[in-house]
């Protein structure tokens, strides 16, 4: 076969029977517990007015599969005969992030052999021209492969729409369903979705790393200026003592060392950085790395701390290194991540005001993180979310309120509790930054779409 290839999917004649899932896992011998198609059912409730159907959806070979363009370790490719997007194993570093950037959550994580894996296409079916296991094995017919389709085909519920062209085309459903309402006529999620695939528990080595490089970025630039006279340095991270080159490297070599951890092959984490043309995560690596061997650099060279040009170099990769790992979960496309008050960039900023004992500049970026985290909170409770209110008011107290309290009272000698509460609230946002981050999937899309189409929705509790 030649030229991309895709899916039809005509939702009129899938039952959701899974005989689809079932034939792909047995083909392509997939562990038990992963599983590579999913079925999804629109409209499980049959709320009256409303298609209920299904939806049988495995990896799209996309067009430009952002994937294969994200990839850190360079394991994706596609092939030009039959436009399959493959993983190559070997070149896996197990990172998850495929999973995060694609909307139709195809790439899987297998804990056994710590790679990622998905639909192949069945491309060695396609070789011998048999159709892809899930197309044969439809009892229904509802699952074929054709030519991919530049226009798309018609837009369907539950499927997200985006610029990367997957290569699958719906067929409209034509039967409207209908069974009982909710009893209180209020839509809620259905219980089907299932949790986010990027979550704190699986994630605090890079919570814990995104905190520690924005602290060392900080640290460094306000070794750069002179802080004001009269404050408390017992400390190598007061403001006004010498910062110890070991001081940057240990800590920095060691975070590094911590976020591996999240790896599923650990010992392939240097090809983390061959995808800097278009990997945010390769481009994070390279220039924390650039930051810690610039900063040391020129610490051990200058007598009395970091001066000059390659000071401030080092200042500006290591506030680029901050705004690279931003954008690693920028393009998760979570709608949090747009402003958010726990993102390290601003919070180097606070860290390098704080440790440079420049009052003006803490309390001004103190004050629009507090803005930007009760903003968030204010339209969590707007949209009925749970917006941790225990966790607002020990962030908002102690990691904003108090700090700027004790700086205006005394200055210098509360610099110990103030930088211990400063810590204390940025590890509060930073941890609620990962609890409020999530990726798309076909089953959030279904229920988004649902909720749009539910007529009594608006004004209903």
């Amino acid at each position: 076969m030649t030229g991309q290839k895709a899916f039809v999917f005509d939702v009129n004649r899938c039952t959701g029977c899974a005989a689809c899932q079932i034939a792909c896992a047995i083909e392509n011998r997939v562990d038990p517990g992963i599983n590579w198609r999913g079925v999804y059912t629109f409209n499980p409730r049959h709320i009256p007015g409303i298609p209920s159907f299904h939806h049988s959806i495995a990896c799209n070979h996309c067009l430009d599969p952002p994937c294969m363009k994200h990839c850190p370790a360079l394991a994706y490719s596609k092939d030009p005969l039959s436009g399959a997007v493959t993983i190559d194993a070997d070149s896996c570093i197990g990172c998850k992030y495929c999973s995060w950037v694609c909307p139709y959550d195809a790439p899987r994580f297998n804990r056994k052999s710590g790679t990622m894996e998905k639909c192949t296409f069945c491309t060695h079916r396609l070789e011998e021209g048999l159709e892809p296991a899930c197309v044969a094995l439809c009892p229904t017919g509802a699952l074929e492969l054709g030519d991919h389709d530049p226009a798309g085909g018609p837009a369907v519920p539950g499927f997200a729409r985006t610029e990367i062209g997957p290569a699958i085309r719906f067929v409209s459903p034509r039967k409207w369903k209908g069974a009982a309402a909710p009893e209180d006529g209020v839509y809620r999620p259905a219980a089907a979705v299932p949790g986010g695939r990027i979550n704190l528990r699986s994630e605090w080595t890079l919570m814990a790393f995104g905190l520690v490089a924005a602290m060392l970025v900080g640290r460094y630039a306000a070794a750069l200026v002179k802080p004001s006279p009269g404050w408390w340095a017992a400390s190598a991270w007061a403001p006004g003592a010498l910062l110890d080159p070991l001081l940057l490297l240990l800590p920095g070599v060691g975070a590094m060392v911590l976020s591996t951890l999240h790896l599923g092959r650990r010992s392939r984490a240097w090809r983390a950085v061959l995808n800097w043309r278009w990997s945010w995560l390769s481009r994070e690596v390279l220039l924390f790395t650039a930051f810690l061997a610039a900063g040391t650099t020129s610490l051990v060279t200058g007598p009395t701390g970091p001066a000059g040009f390659a000071g401030w170099l080092a200042a500006v990769l290591g506030f680029a290194a901050l705004f690279a790992m931003d954008n690693v979960y920028r393009v998760t496309r979570a709608p949090c991540l747009r402003l958010h008050s726990g993102q390290v960039l601003a919070t180097g900023f606070l860290f390098a005001g704080l440790f440079s004992a420049n009052g003006g500049f803490f309390a001004a970026v103190a004050a629009a993180k507090t803005f930007l985290y009760l903003w968030r909170k204010y339209n969590m409770y707007s949209e009925r979310r749970a917006a941790r209110p225990w966790l607002t008011r020990a962030r908002v107290l102690i990691g904003l309120a108090a700090p700027l309290v004790m700086w205006w009272k005394g200055g210098g000698q509360w610099y110990p509790a103030i930088l211990a509460c400063v810590v204390a609230g940025e590890l509060i946002d930073r941890a609620e930054f990962y609890l409020e981050l999530d990726a798309p999937s076909p089953a959030r899309q279904m229920d988004a779409d649902l909720a749009a189409m539910f007529p009594q929705q608006e004004g209903q509790s």
